[in-house]
């Protein structure tokens, strides 16, 4: 009986490991995925705005310093304040001639630590310079200023460095070091005497402000320095004033559109996807931009949700077949196209035989246009033409592929960059699509089979949804190099599941050998 139990109680603890070992989300990955998630949602009400009135400002990319009209979201990072291992959001962003930069932090929702505004981005006789300096593994936000004003004989100047940080949640200021004349007594307010100790260095700290010798001033100034430092705003001293904006817009502010595309690859990696776009040929990658830029064009119009799912006797909605034909590929695939002219209306339409539409969509989509569809007529689809400036925008809209998870066998998850610019301004919004791999013709292409842009990030529950649904219709037999790449760790769990399957195997075994060895012993 004592044989058995021991061997049941081994059983049982092994068991609990490897069903621990199949959790495919844990707990602080969820945290992690919330955390991406809320801080992106920030970033991006930032730059579109939301559905609750806010107007989006879009993305900083001018490189005309010394508009007074420039605004957009120009820098953004996870900064780690406190160095206590809880990640920060820092937005800088401009407004109409004025900077703000915001601080969040995360505890189960995004929750603003800091806002602040400063109205005087064209200042007259000062110099401001707002940076990011980290030193130790601790950041701090040095807000440095330089006034200055005319004596009767000398120039007064002025100066202030200000030290921000997180602790306990709040935004704190850590230190003020100030530089200012000594006035010289029975002179003008603003004389100097010119001489040694003329400058008066004071310190304020926690509400007290101490006086201080010049080394000491020089010292406190040097705690900040011998790390990394970024400047962000460079207000000019001087004249009308000048401002420079410490970000580089020579690749439309690269920096923050890679970091909002980050945000949501890390909230993707956090629920154990592995990101194997790197990994595919230049030839795999041309083949998949060309196949999503029949859905993302560089024009106006685009394509904005798509789902397969939602088919009605495989009904590919109307509208996607306006874009489609009008801007995508159906324009340039399709041939035998006639026009027809409305005698009442005067407004014309596309007469698209409905086999060779059926034909591309099939290829796009997998689905046909129903014959029973409102718009076909005697074997052909009417598509309505309208006017090139009727509702179209200006603009020009960018799709890039950022990330590439493979959920299913042959079907992929592609998180996607999108850029909307019109009047020298800038969107951004991320995207997903669900494809799937085919091969027509010999030829090597993809299917859609969900789209959307409308910035939201998958969700973990969407994406279990996912994989289910297209692992259950492809009949999926894992294997080592399927589980290498769908799952991020399912080959290493399912290595750990063979060793304890074996393990127990031998204990098993190991368990007889001993008992019948004793009982030989016995007899």
């Amino acid at each position: 009986m004592k044989k058995c139990t021991g061997i049941l109680t081994i059983v049982l603890f092994l068991s609990m490991i490897l069903s621990v070992g199949r959790m495919e989300v844990r707990a602080e990955d969820n945290k992690s995925y919330e955390m991406m998630k809320e801080y992106y949602n920030v970033a991006n009400t930032i730059v579109n705005g939301d559905d609750k009135g806010s107007k989006g400002i879009g993305i900083y990319t001018s490189g005309e310093n010394n508009s007074k009209n420039a605004s957009g979201l120009a820098y953004a990072n996870l900064i780690d304040f406190d160095g206590n291992g809880n990640k920060e959001l820092f937005c800088l962003y401009l407004s109409n001639g004025s900077y703000v930069y915001e601080v969040w932090g995360f505890d189960g929702k995004a929750y603003k630590i800091q806002s602040a505004k400063d109205t005087t981005l064209y200042p007259l006789r000062e110099n401001k310079i707002v940076s990011l300096s980290t030193v130790d593994n601790k950041t701090y936000l040095h807000m440095y200023e330089k006034s200055w004003g005319r004596g009767s004989s000398i120039d007064q100047i002025t100066t202030r460095d200000e030290f921000y940080t997180v602790k306990n949640k709040q935004w704190v200021e850590i230190e003020s070091l100030n530089s200012k004349p000594k006035l010289s007594e029975g002179k003008d307010s603003t004389q100097l005497n010119g001489k040694d100790g003329s400058i008066i260095y004071t310190v304020e700290k926690d509400n007290e402000t101490k006086e201080m010798t010049k080394s000491e001033y020089e010292n406190d100034l040097n705690k900040y320095s011998g790390g990394t430092k970024i400047d962000l705003i460079s207000l000019a001293l001087g004249g009308a004033g000048t401002v420079d904006i410490g970000v580089d817009v020579s690749q439309g502010n690269k920096q923050l559109g890679d970091f909002l595309s980050n945000l949501n690859g890390m909230a993707m990696e956090s629920l154990g996807l592995k990101d194997i776009y790197s990994a595919k040929t230049d030839e795999d990658k041309d083949t998949l931009k060309e196949f999503m830029n029949n859905f993302v064009p560089s024009y106006g119009w685009h394509v904005n949700s798509f789902d397969t799912d939602n088919f009605t006797k495989g009904n590919i909605d109307d509208q996607i077949v306006f874009y489609l034909f009008r801007y995508g590929s159906m324009k340039k695939e399709i041939t035998g196209v006639k026009t027809e002219t409305n005698s009442d209306t005067g407004k014309g339409c596309w007469v698209i035989p409905l086999d060779k539409l059926n034909a591309n969509s099939e290829k796009l989509f997998g689905a046909k246009i129903d014959v029973n569809n409102k718009n076909v007529h005697d074997g052909n689809y009417y598509l309505y033409i309208g006017n090139d400036d009727e509702g179209e925008e200006s603009g020009k809209v960018d799709n890039q592929i950022a990330n590439l998870y493979q959920i299913a066998e042959n079907v992929y998850c592609l998180n996607l960059k999108i850029f909307y610019s019109y009047s020298h301004k800038q969107f951004y919004k991320s995207g997903y699509a669900i494809v799937k791999e085919v091969t027509v013709n010999g030829n090597k292409t993809f299917q859609l089979l969900k789209y959307s842009n409308d910035g939201d990030m998958l969700t973990p529950e969407q994406l279990q949804s996912y994989k289910k649904q297209y692992n259950s219709e492809t009949k999926v037999t894992k294997s080592a190099s399927s589980a290498t790449n769908n799952n991020v760790g399912s080959k290493s769990s399912g290595r750990v599941a063979y060793l304890i399957i074996a393990g127990i195997s031998i204990l098993v075994v190991g368990y007889g050998i001993y008992y019948k060895t004793k009982g030989n012993k016995k007899k």
